[in-house]
């Protein structure tokens, strides 16, 4: 598993494409490096960045699921009191109070069940079973609906994040090899070899200026501030809403 936080990874990345394309004409060793390591920085910055600007979607497609999920628990405990006076034996469903999603759906279908079949003594349904059923089975399918795109994103999300992952590993190996190739070429001090230290990636440089203007996202740019609000580094797999 690389060590390098991942948005630190994509502004290194891009500065080394730059030092790379920089000296390449004078350093015979950045031949190699423009072959191996340019196309793999290419393709980490592509998933991060993919990865990055779907992360919105992402969390706000559990925050609906997680919310969707609460109003139809909250749904099912107003109508519980209204149950418990009118069907004898009754204690609520198992799990209707639960953060677990599969959990409080099952809980509503079995709630809905008691609500259209319950029967009086006189043979008459609930009073109340037209609205209670309705209510419930609004929150439910619209519960179900949440539900089911949160899962969706999740699944989506950990498949991007699984594809940068694995490119992260080896691009991390790379930058190891390239700052090893410029401290023997060029020596430690020399600029284009502390801009590509990790703990230099979080200090501005010119060339996350050079990459925002080409279309990329620098120091400033939209995809490192979503990932940098997301929680840090991106280093850890998405938890999605409890299944």
């Amino acid at each position: 598993m690389p060590s390098t936080p991942y948005w630190k990874l994509r502004r290194l990345a891009a500065r080394a494409k730059r030092v790379v394309a920089r000296r390449k004409a004078e350093l015979p060793s950045m031949t190699d490096h423009e072959l191996r390591l340019v196309p793999l920085a290419d393709a980490f910055i592509a998933a991060h960045d993919d990865a990055a600007r779907y992360r919105d979607h992402y969390d706000g497609a559990q925050i609906q699921g997680q919310r969707a999920v609460q109003a139809l628990s909250d749904t099912m405990r107003d109508w519980l009191p209204a149950l418990t006076h009118d069907v004898p034996g009754f204690a609520g469903p198992r799990h209707w109070d639960t953060s677990m999603p599969g959990d409080v759906m099952e809980a509503a279908a079995q709630l809905l069940e008691i609500i259209h079949h319950h029967r009086n003594s006189d043979g008459s349904s609930l009073p109340y079973r037209e609205r209670a059923a309705l209510e419930i089975e609004e929150r439910w399918r619209a519960a179900q609906s949440a539900w089911n795109s949160s899962r969706a994103a999740d699944s989506h999300y950990r498949s991007q994040f699984s594809a940068m992952h694995s490119l992260a590993a080896q691009l991390e190996a790379e930058l190891d090899a390239l700052r090893r190739a410029l401290a023997r070429d060029i020596g430690t001090r020399n600029d284009d070899y502390q801009k590509l230290r990790e703990q230099r990636a979080t200090r501005p440089d010119i060339d996350d200026a050079l990459d925002e203007a080409t279309g990329g996202t620098g120091a400033a740019g939209e995809v490192l501030s979503t990932l940098q609000r997301a929680g840090s580094s991106m280093g850890e797999e998405p938890t999605g809403i409890a299944q």
